[in-house]
């Protein structure tokens, strides 16, 4: 069977940041000191704005505090409670309307605090974060001024939690505007194989009358493809790693698992040896076309050794030309959509979050 390499549409590489009306910025968190309490999850969703996503599983609440101290945020196992007043919050109409206030130990008689959600887990967008946000005197007095040098800006945000006060920091960062092409340069010509663009790129393999064993990162069988159907094995890293990708039983036994909803003879997935986002080119680079990632993936045909290789190459283009922002009445009246994005990635997350917790939690107690 004639090997069949192709190369899908171009993935345009734009940094998530696009609604900061520059697609050239990223923000990024650098780094969290002192660690943050057992059980506490914080990470920043760069996306239509640059959201925070504070995860707490514990009955010990974590806060998140303004420039000044005061706490604004509060998240548990019990759920999350903010001061709707708060401008770091940035509450929407809907948790201010109907919303029964209630007294919070740490902030008795200030503020107005209200259950925004049963969940242990919330997003909201802090204004410290986001560029487009930035744009009042008290953040510019704290050190949170104008984009100017490498990084543009840094950013920094206190929480509290059962053990004290830790920072989370970050940078604001100028990405060049590219496109990446991945590409199949070497293939058994058994297979077909080819690429689907994606973060990471995906790797779809067509195993005719053979059978196809993909090994992981430390050499051992990984996955299984063969008229019989795709398979994975449980006792590679890579297995826990992609098994919500694959549709994989969640279970650290031993020997193959089916892959759901593949075709006999055929299989996808993505793969990290593809990743190239840390190899992405810098804003100082001048570079205008180069391969930033080489990779190869060991494979067995019929018991016989073998490999895929290929390559991401980036290209320059020229940043999209965005319309002027419309001014609107606020931050969550002028704009429902950025709301519904919030609430979809609350749910999304506040999922993800637990069911990481409650993986890690049983693999502890099986080890």
């Amino acid at each position: 069977m004639a090997v069949l390499v192709v190369a899908l549409a171009p993935l345009l590489v734009l940094p998530a940041a696009h609604a900061h009306r520059d697609p050239t910025l990223v923000v990024r968190l650098t780094g969290i000191s002192p660690a943050q309490p057992d059980g506490v999850a914080i990470e920043v969703i760069d996306d239509e704005l640059t959201y925070f996503v504070l995860g707490n599983d514990s009955v010990e609440p974590v806060y998140a505090l303004d420039p000044d101290g005061k706490p604004y945020l509060e998240v548990s196992a019990a759920g999350a409670f903010g001061d709707v007043d708060s401008r770091y919050l940035r509450a929407s109409p809907k948790n201010r309307a109907g919303a029964k206030v209630v007294e919070r130990p740490c902030c008795k008689g200030d503020g107005t605090w209200v259950r925004l959600t049963s969940k242990a887990s919330w997003i909201w967008p802090d204004p410290r974060l986001d560029p487009v946000l930035r744009d009042d005197s008290r953040d510019q007095a704290r050190g949170l001024g104008a984009l100017s040098s490498e990084p543009l800006a840094n950013w920094s945000v206190t929480f509290r939690g059962v053990d004290g006060e830790f920072e989370v920091n970050g940078v604001v960062e100028r990405k060049r505007v590219g496109k990446v092409v991945t590409s199949v340069t070497a293939a058994p010509a058994e297979l077909d194989v080819d690429i689907i663009e994606a973060r990471p790129p995906q790797i779809r393999i067509g195993s005719g009358k053979h059978e196809v064993v993909v090994l992981d990162r430390a050499g051992r069988p990984y996955l299984r493809v063969s008229p019989k159907g795709a398979f994975g094995s449980r006792s590679s890293e890579d297995y826990q790693t992609n098994l919500k990708a694959l549709l994989l039983p969640e279970d650290r036994g031993t020997g193959w698992a089916r892959v759901a909803g593949s075709a006999p003879g055929w299989l996808t997935w993505g793969e990290p040896r593809l990743d190239y986002s840390a190899k992405l080119p810098t804003a100082s680079s001048d570079e205008q076309q180069l391969v930033i990632n080489r990779w190869r993936i060991p494979i067995e045909i019929d018991g016989r050794q073998a490999e895929i290789a290929g390559q991401s190459e980036w290209s320059a283009v020229d940043p999209p030309v965005l319309d002027p922002p419309v001014e609107g009445p606020g931050f969550w009246a002028g704009d429902a959509r950025t709301y519904a994005v919030a609430a979809g990635l609350t749910v999304a997350v506040a999922a993800a979050y637990r069911a990481a917790r409650m993986r890690r939690r049983r693999n502890d107690a099986e080890g």
